[in-house]
């Protein structure tokens, strides 16, 4: 069989291409699957995969084979859903969008972190999201700022949303920080419209593009997150602007700047939206467009 295209997701490309005994009970299967999984691969005529961490990239030259590899990154969300008449007509009058307002009302600025609570200290994790630095950045901040009137939004989501629960408590910032239950990606769109600054990843990792990423540049919301741009530079001339820090310092600077200057914060988000939609959007589809054209 003649496979032209892979792009991949993630598990597929670190997991299931490695034997293991994780799982025992279902390890004929897995094997199965992880044997033809890299049986396939290895037949690719195209890669399509950004840059990433070292050991994605480790795994790519394993498995590349004979194949081609570009660098585009595939638009997640259908753009015309994303606007906030829809989210208003499905989600008017609910529980959740009059929460929402009564948080919008009596705050100053509203935190979305609305990734997976996975908290690793391993230079080599790939699921690392860093949300302790940021829930430590915003201890730093309400400590120099007791009266602030700020709100962090997150859910009950991920293998260490406990852990977070448990540092939340620990500096006592129940005050600043509201739980909502883990919801599905339609009704999620209502708490992204309703933020003001979207919190990606920190620690090691530095991701370019991914849902929390996509999502935010979709709703020409600014993104307050760590990314490494030496290493997410070869395909388009520029990136979007981001509010890049890794530290509890910088997101409390962050936040100290950004409640003194909002205008800046919507320029922020309405310059990546058009970002998007030139060279995520366009680029993708064109290059696609192109290819299945001439496949032979």
């Amino acid at each position: 069989i003649k496979l032209n295209l892979f792009i991949p997701y993630g598990a597929d490309l670190f997991y299931f291409t490695s034997y293991n005994l994780t799982y025992p009970q279902y390890i004929i299967p897995l094997w199965f699957s992880v044997y033809y999984q890299r049986k396939g691969i290895k037949k690719v005529d195209l890669w399509n995969m950004k840059e990433e961490i070292i050991k994605y990239e480790n795994k790519w030259r394993r498995f590349r084979g004979n194949s081609k590899r570009v660098y585009l990154s595939q638009p997640f969300i259908y753009l015309n859903e994303y606007k906030d008449k829809i989210i208003d007509s499905y989600f008017k009058d609910s529980e959740e969008q009059n929460k929402l307002n009564i948080i919008k009302k009596n705050n100053d600025l509203i935190l979305l972190s609305h990734g997976r609570h996975y908290i690793s200290k391993s230079k080599n994790d790939p699921n690392n999201k860093g949300t302790d630095i940021l829930i430590e950045g915003i201890n730093l901040f309400v400590s120099k700022n007791p009266e602030a009137k700020i709100k962090l939004i997150t859910f009950e989501y991920g293998p260490h949303f406990n852990k977070i629960k448990k540092l939340i408590k620990y500096y006592q910032l129940e005050k600043y920080v509201i739980i909502f239950p883990m919801t599905n990606r339609k009704k999620l769109a209502l708490f992204i419209k309703t933020a003001d600054l979207v919190c990606g990843q920190f620690g090691n990792n530095s991701n370019f593009i991914n849902g929390v990423s996509t999502e935010a540049l979709a709703f020409s919301k600014p993104l307050m997150t760590y990314r490494n741009d030496s290493i997410h530079n070869k395909t388009y001339d520029r990136l979007f602007d981001i509010i890049n820090v890794n530290s509890a310092e910088e997101i409390a600077q962050s936040i100290k700047f950004y409640i003194d200057n909002k205008a800046k914060l919507l320029k922020l988000g309405e310059s990546g939206f058009l970002w998007y939609k030139k060279n995520i959007i366009s680029k993708f589809l064109n290059y696609y467009l192109n290819y299945f054209k001439n496949l032979k």
